[in-house]
């Protein structure tokens, strides 16, 4: 879990996040580390990592992004982001520190069957409940593969995601080596798999084709960049959500999705956004969390169905309209907090920016689960004028 904030106002952008990182035990409980997940990404952008650290074994975002900033280069969010993406930062990097393209292509389907399996409510590793012990043979690995099959033919493509075609990806998890692909998810999931050679090219195929399909949700890394490039006036914000790089006879290439929220293009002055962890920051900004206010109109529209026999088109234009009325009510109370955080100076939103992160770790502690968020909370502000100023920093 992260807690982080980022915001932009005509006056400056703020960005804020806590420190620790989570690592989880093989009996279900964490471990923490400290570690700066803010990093500078252009001369007047800074860059959180939320979500996997990393897409390779011992290469954290927050390096790769650091290691491509050039002193003095005036980049925007969104081109730092960019930047980062092509062949020439991150898989660069990684190259430059040793990390094989195996290992990058293997990290790519880290998690991705079980992401799979959750999506389509574990229908897909039912087979394995039949399982022999530790061993799966072919003919049960048939039925996952079947299985999978169904599942990604009806599941959607997630268009926002720049990906490589799927055939040169499918070459590439052929090619995998120690381990090899099947040998890959049968550690993921803790058992041996049994295959034929058409299984295991079929399986390529599969995984290729999932990669950038639409799930509910996922491990990806997410990088939200806020601040000024060389020829903005008011700072902007970019996200974006990192699934994989896979190394293919084209070279290393991502899978990637981005987004920028600039004011001069979309004519929105003021803007907060929290990338990770933001149940109770969308609380204090909007009155309630989203995923609240939609129980709220289901329960709501189940009375009116329990209780009033309602049904048909008057249900559903009882459910729409509702949902509007606290979608309206929503709204009010935002564009209250903007128009205050708009005005704010430098201080005063630094300020905010730390007690929303501190808001957000004690909602973890007080969870039920043990809380994976905390310890020393970073913030900055950055202007056109002055650029980047520190107001708290973990490494000081």
């Amino acid at each position: 879990m992260t807690a982080q904030i980022l915001g932009r106002s005509p006056n400056q952008a703020v960005i804020g996040s806590e420190v620790d990182k989570s690592f989880p035990n093989a009996d279900g409980t964490y471990q923490t580390a400290e570690g700066s997940k803010i990093a500078q990404g252009s001369d007047k952008v800074l860059v959180t990592v939320a979500g996997r650290d990393g897409l390779a074994p011992g290469m954290p975002f927050k390096i790769a992004i650091e290691s491509c900033f050039t002193l003095g280069e005036e980049l925007s969010p969104e081109e730092t982001l960019k930047q980062l993406m092509t062949s020439e930062g991150y898989s660069a990097m990684c190259a430059q520190a040793g990390v094989s393209n195996d290992a990058l292509t293997q990290s790519a389907v880290c998690g991705l069957l079980s992401t799979l399996n959750e999506a389509s409510d574990n229908v897909i590793l039912a087979p394995l409940d039949r399982a022999n012990g530790k061993k799966v043979t072919s003919r049960e690995f048939g039925e996952i593969l079947l299985k999978i099959r169904d599942f990604v033919s009806k599941t959607p493509t997630d268009k926002t995601l720049k990906a490589p075609s799927a055939t040169e990806m499918s070459k590439a998890f052929s090619k995998l080596n120690s381990p090899k692909l099947i040998d890959h998810l049968g550690e993921d999931l803790g058992v041996v798999i049994e295959s034929t050679a058409e299984q295991e090219a079929e399986l390529c195929e599969l995984i290729a084709n999932a990669l950038h399909l639409d799930y509910p949700e996922r491990n990806d890394t997410l990088l939200c960049a806020v601040g000024y490039g060389r020829n903005q006036v008011v700072p902007a914000i970019a996200t974006a959500k990192v699934v994989a790089c896979v190394v293919t006879e084209n070279g290393p290439e991502m899978i990637y999705s981005l987004e920028s929220d600039d004011p001069a293009v979309n004519g929105i002055p003021t803007r907060v956004t929290f990338p990770a962890q933001d149940s109770i920051l969308q609380a204090e900004v909007h009155g309630v969390s989203r995923e609240f206010a939609q129980e709220v109109v289901e329960v709501a529209v189940e009375g009116a169905e329990q209780v009033f026999s309602a049904k048909g088109k008057d249900l559903e234009n009882y459910r729409s309209g509702l949902a509007n009325i606290v979608n309206d009510w929503m709204e009010e109370r935002t564009a209250n907090f903007l128009r205050v955080f708009g005005a704010m100076g430098e201080t005063a939103a630094a300020q905010t920016a730390e007690l929303m992160v501190r808001m957000q770790e004690l909602t973890a502690a007080m969870g039920d689960t043990q809380a994976t968020c905390g310890g020393p909370v970073e913030v900055a502000t950055i202007t056109k004028c002055n650029g980047i100023r520190w107001h708290r920093r973990y490494d000081s």
